[in-house]
Protein backbone atom coordinates (compact mmCIF):
# COMPACT_ATOMS: atom_id res chain seq x y z
CA UNK A 1 0.00 0.00 0.00
CA UNK A 2 1.30 3.44 -0.94
CA UNK A 3 1.48 5.80 2.06
CA UNK A 4 2.46 8.93 0.15
CA UNK A 5 0.23 11.61 -1.30
CA UNK A 6 2.46 12.52 -4.21
CA UNK A 7 -0.45 12.59 -6.64
CA UNK A 8 -1.10 16.14 -5.39
CA UNK A 9 2.27 17.48 -6.59
CA UNK A 10 1.48 20.53 -8.69
CA UNK A 11 -1.68 21.32 -6.74
CA UNK A 12 -0.41 21.50 -3.14
CA UNK A 13 3.07 21.64 -1.59
CA UNK A 14 3.99 18.11 -0.52
CA UNK A 15 6.43 17.57 2.35
CA UNK A 16 8.31 14.38 3.17
CA UNK A 17 9.13 13.35 6.70
CA UNK A 18 12.76 13.53 7.70
CA UNK A 19 14.88 10.57 8.70
CA UNK A 20 16.42 11.97 11.88
CA UNK A 21 19.77 10.20 11.86
CA UNK A 22 20.53 11.12 8.22
CA UNK A 23 18.65 14.40 7.74
CA UNK A 24 17.32 13.11 4.41
CA UNK A 25 13.69 12.91 3.36
CA UNK A 26 11.58 9.76 3.33
CA UNK A 27 9.72 9.77 0.00
CA UNK A 28 7.31 7.06 1.18
CA UNK A 29 5.98 9.17 4.05
CA UNK A 30 4.62 12.45 2.68
CA UNK A 31 2.09 14.93 3.97
CA UNK A 32 0.41 18.29 3.37
CA UNK A 33 0.73 21.20 5.79
CA UNK A 34 -2.42 23.05 6.72
CA UNK A 35 -3.70 25.83 8.93
CA UNK A 36 -3.41 25.40 12.73
CA UNK A 37 -0.18 23.38 12.26
CA UNK A 38 -2.16 20.44 10.90
CA UNK A 39 -0.57 17.71 8.82
CA UNK A 40 -2.60 15.64 6.37
CA UNK A 41 -1.25 12.25 5.33
CA UNK A 42 -2.58 9.10 3.73
CA UNK A 43 -4.23 6.58 6.05
CA UNK A 44 -5.09 4.01 3.37
CA UNK A 45 -6.18 3.91 -0.29
CA UNK A 46 -9.38 5.92 0.31
CA UNK A 47 -8.81 7.86 3.52
CA UNK A 48 -6.62 10.63 4.86
CA UNK A 49 -5.45 11.24 8.42
CA UNK A 50 -5.51 14.78 9.82
CA UNK A 51 -3.06 15.33 12.67
CA UNK A 52 -3.80 18.15 15.13
CA UNK A 53 -0.75 18.79 17.35
CA UNK A 54 -2.10 21.90 19.05
CA UNK A 55 -4.95 20.46 21.09
CA UNK A 56 -8.64 21.02 21.47
CA UNK A 57 -9.18 24.67 20.49
CA UNK A 58 -8.06 24.33 16.86
CA UNK A 59 -9.73 20.95 16.62
CA UNK A 60 -13.11 22.35 17.68
CA UNK A 61 -12.87 25.20 15.16
CA UNK A 62 -12.01 22.84 12.29
CA UNK A 63 -14.57 20.16 13.17
CA UNK A 64 -17.41 22.69 13.36
CA UNK A 65 -16.49 23.86 9.85
CA UNK A 66 -16.32 20.23 8.68
CA UNK A 67 -19.86 19.74 10.01
CA UNK A 68 -21.07 22.80 8.07
CA UNK A 69 -19.52 21.46 4.85
CA UNK A 70 -20.82 17.91 5.39
CA UNK A 71 -17.36 16.36 5.80
CA UNK A 72 -17.55 13.10 7.72
CA UNK A 73 -14.72 12.41 10.14
CA UNK A 74 -13.84 9.79 12.71
CA UNK A 75 -11.57 10.16 15.73
CA UNK A 76 -8.61 7.80 15.33
CA UNK A 77 -6.18 8.91 18.07
CA UNK A 78 -7.05 10.98 21.13
CA UNK A 79 -3.96 11.76 23.20
CA UNK A 80 -3.13 14.59 25.55
CA UNK A 81 -1.00 16.53 23.05
CA UNK A 82 -2.46 15.38 19.74
CA UNK A 83 -5.58 14.23 17.96
CA UNK A 84 -5.84 12.40 14.66
CA UNK A 85 -9.04 12.20 12.63
CA UNK A 86 -9.74 10.05 9.58
CA UNK A 87 -11.59 11.60 6.61
CA UNK A 88 -12.45 10.42 3.11
CA UNK A 89 -10.01 11.51 0.42
CA UNK A 90 -13.04 12.31 -1.75
CA UNK A 91 -13.56 15.41 0.45
CA UNK A 92 -10.05 16.83 -0.07
CA UNK A 93 -11.30 19.96 -1.88
CA UNK A 94 -13.71 20.72 0.99
CA UNK A 95 -10.98 20.03 3.54
CA UNK A 96 -8.69 22.44 1.66
CA UNK A 97 -11.34 25.17 2.08
CA UNK A 98 -11.00 24.80 5.84
CA UNK A 99 -7.32 23.94 6.36
CA UNK A 100 -5.86 25.94 3.46
CA UNK A 101 -3.06 23.54 2.51
CA UNK A 102 0.20 25.22 1.58
CA UNK A 103 0.33 25.75 -2.19
CA UNK A 104 3.45 27.90 -2.61
CA UNK A 105 6.08 25.60 -4.10
CA UNK A 106 3.51 23.07 -5.28
CA UNK A 107 5.72 21.95 -8.15
CA UNK A 108 8.67 21.17 -5.84
CA UNK A 109 9.04 17.44 -5.21
CA UNK A 110 8.95 16.36 -1.56
CA UNK A 111 12.40 14.75 -1.87
CA UNK A 112 13.94 18.02 -3.09
CA UNK A 113 17.02 19.30 -1.27
CA UNK A 114 15.17 22.63 -0.80
CA UNK A 115 12.42 20.86 1.12
CA UNK A 116 14.85 18.94 3.32
CA UNK A 117 16.83 22.08 4.11
CA UNK A 118 13.66 23.99 4.95
CA UNK A 119 12.46 21.27 7.33
CA UNK A 120 15.85 20.98 9.06
CA UNK A 121 15.65 24.61 10.28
Amino acid sequence: MVKNINKYIGKYRIFASLILNTGKTNEDDTYLKGKYHTEISRQDDKNLAIYFPTGVSATNIVLSQFDELGIKYKLHIDAEIEKVYIVSEDDIDKIHKVLKFQTKGSKIKPTSVKTARRQNK
